[in-house]
């Protein structure tokens, strides 16, 4: 799972300067209709993608329905920040580092499910 939103594609060299490239041309000062609509749909796909998988561990019962908005925000918001933060000059940030502390995320939010 946690592939799917820091995928081996990151670690490739000048992979994340297209990763920042990609929001900062949707979000920049002048940005073109079509690279927000891009980035929207992006957007709107990782969601989807993160609450089906909330969902399945809903379905087992590993996360409670009531979490699934709020789990969904904080991981998106982590994957984002940890991917910028990797990207960052002189940050101690890599990918790999990032996928550990998502995968942690994740083990402590289905851990707090089952007590």
């Amino acid at each position: 799972m946690v592939r799917q939103f820091l995928p081996a594609e990151l670690d490739q060299p000048g992979a994340l300067g297209l990763w920042f490239a990609y929001y900062s041309t949707a979000l920049g000062p002048t940005p073109s209709v079509a690279s927000q609509q891009l980035l929207t749909a992006a957007a709107r796909r990782s969601h989807q993608h993160m609450r089906r998988w909330l969902r399945n561990f809903a379905n087992e019962g590993l996360v409670a329905d009531d979490m699934i908005d709020d789990a969904n925000e904080t991981a998106i918001a982590l994957t984002v920040g940890l991917t910028l933060e990797a990207l960052t000059p002189g940050s101690p940030m890599t990918i790999e580092r990032g996928r550990i502390l998502l995968t942690q995320h994740f083990s402590e939010l289905l851990a707090k499910a089952v007590q």
